[in-house]
């Protein structure tokens, strides 16, 4: 039996879109569970609202999940066309990068975030 390196690469590439389309779908369920409201006509998680970016932040980021799944999934599905698969796997993998750094921002700012009384940390919504 002998060491096929392009097989092991392959393996890895499917893995990893795998894991793109298992994270994007995972994200999306969660968000779809998260209480929202309607800022500047869009719908946008309560969790995200208070003190953090602007709306067009957490737009980004949804846009990023589902282009890294479209990706993701083309990708695996046109593995026989070398050349598509290989632009759909790369155009996954930013996106799904560009996923994490949009949530990073959303995440931080949300951190960061002063609150009422002048303290830093995580706003929490008194009833």
């Amino acid at each position: 039996m002998s060491y096929d390196p392009s097989t092991t690469h392959q393996n890895i590439r499917i893995t990893i879109l795998q894991c793109i389309i298992w994270v994007s779908f995972m994200a999306a369920t969660a968000l779809i569970q998260l209480p929202c409201e309607f800022v500047d006509g869009n719908l946008i998680p309560t969790l995200f609202l208070k003190g953090g970016p602007s709306s067009s932040t957490f737009q980004g980021f949804i846009l990023s999940l589902m282009v890294a799944f479209a990706g993701a999934y083309s990708s695996l599905m046109v593995y026989d066309i070398p050349r598509i698969a290989s632009a759909c796997w790369y155009l996954s993998v930013i996106s799904m990068t560009s996923a994490v750094v949009f949530f990073s921002v959303l995440a931080v700012s949300q951190v960061r975030s002063p609150g009422a009384d002048g303290d830093v940390g995580i706003n929490v919504v008194k009833q």
